[in-house]
């Protein structure tokens, strides 16, 4: 602005050398028109230099905002991260326990791929900072939100799906249990052979010890997880060892079972399979925009410190 009035100043003293030597009249209009002129001039510099002033305070606030839902989305993954470990660690521990998918809302993850204006904000980060990453950064923030959102669907879609093939498991093993009952009693009275002496004497003693377990209460969860080991198997062992035409129930009970066992597991399996991958995808790509945003955290950071200094003057 100074130096633009010390040009404006030049050439009015030049103008004025020159109207000196013209007549009064034509000089009074040739003061006017040039006083209307550098008005205008002097109006429209103000102008641009206030519209200029507002973009910058624009374009800085859309900094500041897309700062801000950075910062917001590391909660975000850091919540995935978290239930993401516990939903494998509860697979490890127990296959027949559905953990909790409880999540911190990815409103920030999803506001910077489909709620801002990409390309506004693009420029702005061009304009303010000369970074041109912006564009990558926003490529990821796309996947990763497409990534959370399929994976929080699939996970709301298959476990219901995982509940139903548990209950399935649970009846069989309930149909097992009866069907070992119905064969005890149907020995009474009945002659038998030493084989089927055999499997009697194992049956009978893998009921009572059943019966045993089933004293002290264990948790449904519990007792579906070890039902195989404790129960479906041995009973199949017996009978495909010591069987006869009559434990051909309780054998194609068992295999029927033993499968159902191993598709209740295998759908867990695949479940936390599909959401530690995704939780791996995240780290590593979260970590990857830390390392972009560097220079926008500087920016801001720097632009705090401008705003204390006057406060601090």
């Amino acid at each position: 602005m100074r130096t633009f009035m010390l040009l404006a100043q030049e050439w009015f003293n030049r103008f004025f050398s020159w109207l000196s030597l013209h007549d009064p009249t034509m000089k009074a209009a040739f003061i006017g028109a040039f006083v209307a002129l550098v008005g205008f001039f002097i109006q429209d510099f103000l102008a641009r230099k206030n519209e200029r002033a507002k973009q910058i305070e624009v374009e800085q606030s859309k900094m500041k905002y897309l700062h801000f839902l950075i910062t917001d989305s590391y909660k975000a993954i850091e919540s995935f991260d978290s239930t993401a470990t516990n939903v494998v660690r509860s697979f490890q521990e127990n296959p027949f326990v559905l953990p909790g998918f409880g999540l911190y809302p990815a409103h920030s993850i999803n506001a910077i791929a489909n709620k801002i204006n990409q390309e506004e904000y693009f420029l702005a980060s061009v304009s303010q900072m000369k970074n041109y990453k912006l564009v990558e950064i926003f490529l990821i923030y796309n996947t990763m939100n497409e990534g959370y959102k399929r994976i929080t669907e699939h996970f709301v879609s298959e476990a219901p799906k995982f509940i139903q093939a548990k209950d399935q498991y649970l009846n069989l093993i309930e149909e097992l249990r009866s069907a070992s009952n119905a064969y005890l009693q149907s020995t009474v009275g009945r002659q038998l052979d030493e084989r089927e002496k055999i499997a009697l004497s194992k049956i009978r003693e893998l009921s009572v010890n059943l019966q045993n377990y089933h004293n002290a209460s264990p948790p449904l969860q519990v007792w579906l997880y070890e039902s195989n080991q404790i129960f479906v198997q041995p009973t199949f062992n017996i009978v495909r060892e010591h069987g006869n035409q009559h434990h051909q129930e309780l054998f194609n009970i068992s295999v029927r079972a033993t499968i159902q066992h191993s598709k209740v597991v295998d759908h867990m399996r695949n479940i936390v399979s599909a959401v530690d991958n995704n939780r791996k995808e995240m780290n590593s790509q979260i970590a990857y925009i830390r390392e972009l945003t560097k220079p926008l955290n500087k920016y801001i950071y720097d632009l705090h410190i401008e705003k204390l200094e006057p406060n601090q003057n």
